[in-house]
This record gives structure tokens, sequence and C-alpha cells, in this order.
């Protein structure tokens, strides 16, 4: 946000197994159950080592709800039911997909249109949406959510995305 530059987070396939064991502990340790919640880790870039950040009793901000049904092809809110109703998450998680969010600026100069993207990739875009004004900084004018099964794709389309003329 600081140089208000181009932002993307996703969702991967696969959780390293120190994140899964990271994240086990600490449901453990608050005794976490029958709730949404998301905790948020980073890994730092000169030892790999994880550093916990934060741990929320909410669902996680922006569409990265979605972003789970997406990867998933699955609707987390049913399964949330689920749980609530009958103690049972009844989808299989799979992770078939990779989804990722992909930020625009509006005074960025980019060689496709989001027309010309939106064509190029429609069976890989799930959404674009226009963000508001106050967090426009952070997350772009506007998004796209987008899902693939590979990460050297989703990389790709990113790429193309951001390409500048």
């Amino acid at each position: 946000a600081h140089l208000d530059s181009d932002m993307y987070y996703y969702v991967p396939r696969d959780i390293e197994e120190d994140l899964k064991d990271y994240g086990r502990r600490c449901v453990k340790a608050f005794d976490i159950r029958e709730r949404f919640f998301h905790i948020e880790f980073f890994r730092k870039s000169d030892d790999q080592s994880l550093m916990a950040l934060e741990l929320n009793c909410r669902l996680p901000g922006g569409n990265t709800p979605e972003m789970w049904n997406y990867a998933n092809d699955f609707d987390i809110y049913r399964e949330y039911a689920n749980v609530v109703v009958d103690q049972h998450f009844s989808s299989t998680i799979e992770r078939p997909y990779f989804c990722c969010y992909v930020s625009r600026k509006s005074f960025r100069n980019y060689t496709y249109t989001e027309e010309q993207i939106k064509d190029r990739y429609s069976e890989q875009i799930m959404s674009i949406e226009s963000i508001p004004g106050i967090f426009s900084q952070i997350m772009g004018d506007v998004g796209f959510i987008l899902r693939t099964p590979e990460r050297a794709e989703m990389d790709h389309i990113i790429s193309e995305i951001w390409q500048e003329n």
C-alpha cells in the first residue's frame, strides 16, 4: 500500500506441514470449535520460519471465503451450517484449484483492458469487481478473482493482468 502498487494473494492447493502444525496447535490452545476463525502468519524471507500475526474468531475479510469456495468447489457457508447443526463437515477438501485475488490500479497503463483479460481468461476468472475508494490503495481499483489447477498458469495470468505498455 505504501508504494500504491498492484498486489495479489491466493489460496494454495497444498498447505505446508509446519503451517498445519502451527494452526492445529493454535486451535487446540484456544479451544476453537464450531465457529469460523482464521489465523494469520507471515513466512520470514530470511529463514522461511513462520511468524504468527493474529488469530481471529471470525471469517477473514474481503473475498477470502468465496475464494475458499472457488478453490474447493464447495459452499463454506453450507458446511458451517452442517457443522453447527449436525457436527459434520460433509464436503471433501481436495483443493483442486489455486484461487487468487489480483488487483489493478486505475492510474496504470496496462497492455490489456479489463474486457480483454475477461475474454482471454473467461474460464479461469470467477469474478471482477470494482473496489470502493477507501480500500483501493491496498486492494486496487479493480479486483480479479481467478482459479487455476496449476501455479504456473496462475502466475502467467497475473503477469498478463499486470503487463504494462
